[in-house]
């Protein structure tokens, strides 16, 4: 069983990109973003994310 997770939220004018997913398994996908971050929000590069819930 996986935890639970919440998510994050935000408003403003958006962000233009990329989201390339690299691999995936039964726990989690690895994902490369390009193009999205900026200084003040740096999310460009590889991550691996969880899943979550049930």
């Amino acid at each position: 069983m996986l935890p639970d997770c919440g998510g994050g939220g935000g408003a403003g004018n958006g962000h233009r990109g990329a989201i390339e997913i690299v691999s995936s398994d039964e726990t989690s996908v690895v994902v490369k973003v390009r193009g999205v971050g900026d200084d003040h929000w740096p999310v460009d590069g590889d991550h691996t994310i969880p899943f979550c819930g049930d």
